[in-house]
C-alpha cells in the first residue's frame, strides 16, 4: 500500500514539472560565485546524541539550496 502512496507522489510531482518545464534561471552577472555555508551542533541533545547540521548554497545572491537536519 505504501508504493502506491508513493508513485502517486512521484506522477504529481512530475505533473507539477512538466508544468513549469519551459521556464528557467538567468543570471546575467559576470560575477557569479558559489558559496557554501554549513553549521552544526554537536551538542544539541546530549541524552538522545542527536546533532543538527545546517547547510546553504549561495549562487550570486540567490539561496539555491538550504536544509536544517537533525
Amino acid at each position: 500500500m505504501q508504493e502506491k502512496k508513493h508513485w502517486e507522489a512521484v506522477k504529481w510531482i512530475l505533473r507539477y514539472l512538466n508544468g513549469y518545464s519551459d521556464m528557467s534561471l538567468c543570471f546575467r552577472s559576470l560575477d557569479l560565485k558559489i558559496q557554501s555555508y554549513v553549521d552544526v551542533d554537536l551538542t544539541g541533545e546530549v541524552d538522545n546524541n542527536k546533532n543538527t547540521i545546517m547547510f546553504i548554497y549561495i549562487l550570486g545572491n540567490t539561496n539555491m539550496c538550504w536544509a536544517l537536519k537533525l
